[in-house]
């Protein structure tokens, strides 16, 4: 007999197999406690990437877009744009940095916060850089007419009806929050939150707004100076390009050519209250409509050497103050004492091509503006 067999164990404990019930117990526990929390931090990890990508549709890492409508959209990890209607970008997110070629039409970019990577956006043959938490704005004039037939451009923030084709390509820049350099050429141009710049076939200059960065983009995307408050409206394609985003400012979709606005309602005003200062009003009837003014005059002078009078002029100022304003209506009162068909209608239509800032009051502002024309003084206002 070995020593085994000599030994006697003895019985389990009294509450052995109680503890054993609750040690399995406690080992069950454990296990859903850690299946919870796998389960919460998947969730976590959903949401959060639910919540990432909440701000923006994710796209692949290279391709080409022409909007058909406001679309906001990834470009890679860190950045993100809005596209105008007829936008047209093409991407590629590389490792060294986010590249864009904005071939047309208006984007607005923005750039994560803590971004390792730049973004660099290519318009009109100038690179803009924008790094983390960078905000800014690209318009690209395209020199090139469209090909649908209709005759329209994609401009800015939506369709200009019965703009041309320009002679060279463009584009507006405008930083709203952090800063961007703009090279071309071999120059650089630093741009900072609140500043703009232009690039064109002279280079990038940048762009002191007297009034809105909003202002001196519609200015740009007419053609007209970004710098300059007051619209060249001589050219009738400018001139309806205008009017169309000013009526869509002021009442949604844009009327055919040549129809009046419909006044929208304004504050009400005492009847003596001015809309604009004496001095302003002068001022851009001597700039804008005195040379053509004076021209319709000595034209008709040639037919009638002795025609003389009293012309008194109608206008209504319509405008937008992101935008700007312009004569919309112009008419000839009945008790002018210049009676010559023709030259009213040349003094009528050259009004029509003066432009203004736009009505503080409101939508529009209606002004009488009296003229005297002798063929022994120089022509001008009537100074009652």
């Amino acid at each position: 007999m070995s020593d085994f067999d000599a030994w006697d164990p003895g019985g389990p404990p009294p509450d052995f197999a109680e503890r054993v019930a609750r040690r399995a117990l406690a080992e069950r526990r454990r296990h859903r406690a850690r299946r919870r929390a796998i389960a919460a931090a998947s969730i976590a990890a959903a949401s959060c990437a639910l919540v990432a990508g909440w701000w923006v549709a994710r796209v692949d890492d290279r391709g080409e877009r022409i909007a058909t409508g406001r679309i906001d959209m990834a470009i890679g990890r860190d950045a993100a744009v809005e596209l105008d209607l007829g936008a047209h970008i093409e991407w590629d997110v590389r490792r060294d940095a986010m590249v864009v070629t904005q071939r047309s039409g208006g984007a607005s970019y923005r750039v994560r916060s803590g971004a390792r990577t730049p973004l660099r956006v290519t318009a009109a043959g100038a690179i803009v850089t924008a790094t983390g938490g960078a905000k800014l704005r690209v318009v690209v004039r395209d020199p090139a007419p469209r090909a649908d037939g209709e005759g329209d451009a994609m401009i800015g923030r939506g369709k200009i009806v019965g703009a041309t084709a320009f002679a060279v390509a463009a584009a507006w820049i405008a930083v709203i929050e952090g800063r961007a350099t703009i090279t071309r050429g071999g120059s650089a141009l630093d741009v900072g939150a609140g500043e703009g710049a232009v690039v064109d076939d002279d280079g990038a200059r940048r762009v002191v707004a007297v009034d809105s960065m909003e202002s001196a983009e519609a200015r740009f995307a007419t053609g007209a100076d970004p710098e300059k408050p007051e619209w060249p409206s001589r050219d009738p394609a400018v001139r309806e390009a205008l009017r169309a985003r000013i009526l869509a400012a002021l009442q949604g979709p844009a009327l055919p050519p040549g129809s009046p606005v419909a006044a929208p309602p304004i504050t009400a005003a005492p009847a003596d209250a001015s809309d604009f200062e004496p001095s302003y009003i002068r001022d851009r009837v001597h700039e804008d409509f005195m040379p053509l003014g004076e021209k319709c005059y000595v034209d008709a002078l040639a037919s009638h050497p002795t025609l003389h009078g009293k012309i008194i002029v109608h206008f209504k100022i319509v405008g937008d103050e992101k935008v700007g304003g312009i004569v919309d209506e112009a008419s000839i009162d009945e008790k002018s004492t210049l009676k010559d068909a023709a030259l009213a209608e040349c003094i009528r239509q050259s009004m029509m091509t003066v432009s203004f800032k736009p009505p503080p009051r409101g939508g529009w502002s209606t002004v009488t503006y009296p003229f005297v024309f002798s063929p022994d003084a120089d022509g001008g206002e009537d100074d009652e």
